[in-house]
């Protein structure tokens, strides 16, 4: 409660007070580094997460937290580690694929990252962000097909997703589809303004940009 009152360093406070007198109480460590994210203190939240790992191993929301935060850090393998580890213990973890394959498209490493958003969708078969994700993933591999694929579920689960939209409307722009990258992109701009400033700039539309049609959108 404290924390959430914005009384951080009080509940870190309290935290320190519960592990000197019950070290073992994993639960405080787990909170106390929690709390230390939401201070910046991100190597000491790693440290907290370690004491509780210490205490209870198998506690698969800990090890997805401190990979969270390693991410934060950018110890991208130390990260992917902790999120197999927290995958051997529940196989059916959905935030923790998706996050994985989040990390892995960062790094560039595609096709795992594919493999990480289809057991998300395989898990949870409505979640359009990863549908999303495993698309710009297989776009990223120039797999367009497969790509538009992927946004179409996205977009059928989420109407009001507009990145889905936009991001459909590159896959399409490097069809040279210009009927369709147009319908998409227009429907981006509708849901958010601000898409129509990234396609000023992005080079997914450089094949259409001259076309009459485009350059009425901006």
């Amino acid at each position: 409660m404290l924390g959430k009152l914005g009384k951080l360093n009080k509940a870190i406070e309290s935290y320190d007070k519960a592990v000197e007198i019950k070290y073992d109480y994993y639960i405080a460590w787990f909170y106390r580094g929690l709390t230390l994210i939401d201070l910046e203190g991100l190597d000491e939240a790693v440290t907290s997460y370690d004491k509780a790992l210490e205490i209870k191993f198998d506690n698969y929301e800990v090890w997805y937290h401190r990979a969270k935060v390693l991410g934060q850090l950018e110890k991208w393998d130390e990260a992917i580690a902790s999120c197999h580890e927290a995958i051997k213990i529940k196989l059916d973890y959905l935030e923790v694929y998706y996050y994985l394959g989040n990390i892995l498209v960062d790094l560039g490493r595609l096709d795992e990252a594919v493999a990480a958003y289809d057991k998300a969708v395989e898990i949870k078969p409505d979640k359009y962000e990863a549908w999303d994700s495993r698309g710009y993933a297989l776009f990223q591999l120039r797999k367009l097909k497969e790509a538009i694929q992927s946004y179409n579920k996205a977009v059928d689960l989420n109407p009001e997703y507009a990145n889905a939209w936009y991001n459909r409307a590159c896959a399409y722009g490097h069809l040279n589809n210009v009927d369709l990258a147009l319908r998409d992109l227009q429907q981006a701009i509708n849901l958010d303004a601000e898409y129509r400033e990234m396609v000023k700039t992005d080079v997914d539309f450089d094949g259409i940009r001259d076309n009459a049609r485009f350059m009425a959108l901006l």
